[in-house]
């Protein structure tokens, strides 16, 4: 994810829990956090528990966020231990993660409407994103986007990818028409289920190789449990023959359980298994509520580039983004 990205997507969650945006630009971001986004992110838990306790007045944290840039020699101050100073936003820091965590809570469930000149009639459609993982030695996922008629229970693949160009607003434009979802959101969200996993099983390519991987281990496992053979005396009588013949009333000696030398057949077969067999895992990432004006099947696809959805979130918000 490219720092104008990061910024932005931090920016629209401050904006979101009413924090105050003091400084704003490229590489830098310095805010004024409410009391929301001060907890979500876990500056100062006690403090705000003092607060309340003793009925005081609060200081609101004011941090200042940068953001790394290719060429850029900017290095921020060591932060203050009252929670205060600058912090860098990367890809992988915790604060980030926490506030992408928190921005997504807040866009699980969303509401749409297609904005049209003049007016005129909407129709429902429930817009799913789904996170589809296909898990074997060597895991895959990815996002993917459905659209779902509410009224005829048709599915469009690559769903916000047709709505880039749309304007979109999250209030009912006036003198339109809202016609009725018929088709319930529960209903929906089964159906495109089932539809993703039928392109799923259209190329089961990579379940045949984890499923053959598997089974090669397997063998392996076997061959390397079976105890080794009984060794031959020059006679061709095997040693464990000749013990028995010598005493046949000795009591017999039951085959340890515990496995020797560390090594637990069961738990190696739970192990391959666990790496080894093919899963499919789907969770879905946001369900949205949309009313359109066009046909989403006539709209073409575009990719969900970053900067075509950086497009579409300035719509939503009615901002520009510097």
């Amino acid at each position: 994810m490219d720092p104008k990205t990061l910024r932005f997507l931090t920016a629209e969650y401050f904006r979101r829990t009413g924090s105050e945006i003091l400084e704003e630009d490229d590489v830098l971001l310095r805010v004024r956090l409410s009391r929301e986004a001060d907890l979500e992110l876990g500056y100062r838990p006690m403090y705000w528990s003092f607060v309340d306790a003793g009925n005081l007045k609060p200081e609101p944290l004011e941090k200042t966020y940068r953001f790394y840039a290719p060429g850029s020699d900017a290095r921020p101050s060591p932060p203050s231990p009252y929670g205060g100073g600058e912090e860098w936003l990367t890809p992988t820091s915790e604060r980030l993660r926490r506030i992408l965590r928190a921005l997504a809570r807040r866009g699980s469930a969303v509401r749409l409407f297609e904005y049209e000149e003049g007016g005129g009639t909407l129709a429902p459609w429930y817009a799913f994103t789904v996170r589809v993982g296909l898990f074997r030695e060597v895991a895959r996922e990815y996002v993917a986007s459905y659209g779902y008629d509410a009224v005829r229970g048709e599915i469009v693949p690559e769903f916000w990818g047709r709505l880039l160009d749309l304007s979109l607003g999250s209030e009912p434009p006036p003198y339109t028409r809202l016609l009725p979802a018929i088709r319930s959101g529960e209903g929906a969200a089964r159906s495109v289920v089932e539809y993703v996993l039928q392109e799923i099983r259209g190329d089961l390519g990579w379940a045949e190789e984890a499923r053959a991987r598997l089974a090669e281990e397997m063998r392996r496992l076997d061959s390397a449990s079976l105890p080794p053979p009984p060794a031959k005396t020059k006679s061709g009588v095997s040693r464990w023959e000749v013990v028995e013949s010598q005493d046949a009333s000795a009591p017999k000696e039951e085959p340890s359980a515990k496995p020797e030398f560390g090594f637990d057949p069961e738990k190696e077969r739970e192990d391959l298994l666990r790496r080894y067999r093919p899963r499919i895992r789907l969770s879905l990432v946001q369900v949205a509520l949309v009313y359109l004006a066009k046909d989403p099947r006539a709209l073409p696809a575009r990719e969900l580039a970053p900067e075509p959805l950086r497009r579409l979130a300035e719509r939503l918000s009615g901002r520009k983004s510097p």
